[in-house]
Formats: C-alpha cells, sequence, structure tokens
C-alpha cells in the first residue's frame, strides 16, 4: 500500500501544485487587470475635470460663451427692429417728399407750358405796320394784351 499512498500522495500533491499554480496566474491577471482598471479610472476623471472645466469655466467656459451668444443674437434682433423701424419713419417723411415734390414739379410744368404757349405766340406774331414806329406800337398792343 505504500506504493499507491505514495502515487496517491504524489498526484494529490501535484493536482494541489497545479491548482496553486492556476490560482496564481488568476491572481496575476486580476492584479493586472485591477492596475489597468485603475490608470482607466484617473485618466477618465481628469478627462472628466477638464471637459468640466471647458464647459463651466466662468471666463472661457461653453456655458458662458453660450450666454454671451444669446445676448449678442438678442441685442442684434433689437437692433434690426430699431433700423427697421427708423427706415419706414424716414420712408413715410420721403414720401410725402416727394409727394411735395412731384406737386410742384406739376404746377411749374403747367405753368412752363402756359408761358411757352403764351411766348410762343408773342414770338410767332410779326409785326405790322408801315414805319418802325408803328412796329412798336403793335408790339406794344400785344404785350399790353397779354398782360391783361
Amino acid at each position: 500500500m505504500s506504493i499507491i499512498t505514495n502515487i496517491i500522495g504524489a498526484v494529490t500533491g501535484l493536482k494541489w501544485k497545479i491548482a496553486a499554480g492556476v490560482s496564481a496566474l488568476g491572481l496575476i491577471a486580476a492584479t493586472g487587470a485591477l492596475v489597468v482598471s485603475r490608470v482607466q479610472q484617473q485618466t477618465l476623471t481628469k478627462l472628466n475635470a477638464a471637459l468640466t472645466t471647458e464647459i463651466y469655466d466662468p471666463k472661457t467656459g461653453y456655458v458662458v460663451k453660450l450666454n454671451q451668444a444669446d445676448s449678442n443674437t438678442a441685442l442684434c434682433r433689437s437692433t434690426v427692429v430699431q433700423v427697421n423701424t427708423a427706415v419706414e419713419a424716414q420712408s413715410a417723411k420721403d414720401a410725402a417728399v416727394i409727394a411735395q415734390v412731384q406737386a410742384r414739379y406739376d404746377t411749374e410744368h403747367a405753368a412752363r407750358a402756359v408761358a411757352e404757349r403764351q411766348v410762343g405766340a408773342f414770338l410767332a406774331h410779326k409785326p405790322t405796320g408801315a414805319t418802325l414806329q408803328d412796329q412798336y406800337q403793335d408790339v406794344d398792343r400785344q404785350v399790353l394784351g397779354d398782360i391783361r
């Protein structure tokens, strides 16, 4: 029995050694995984802090930039409304001035037409009379007739 006991003891000892070796390898792998996980966690923590600063920094963060952009947009819209109101008011004033100028032009144009007719009739008239004095009197009568 001693040979069998020795064989069983050797096999049992070998099983324990293999089991201990496999367990050791498992522990080494688990420890490596924990180390990698810890490094990744530290990297992600640093990245999270950097991104948080990038977003919420009170001077240069995206939240500040977005609020500034919103303010700028509101100011631009307000300014556009003011400019449009001023343009509409100026357009109304310009339309009134244009109407006055047009009315004045129409009046002056009509007066010019009357004057052209009068001058045309005056220039078309050939003075009559045997003497120069008679011709002057004829022109005088025509002028007096136009004045009346």
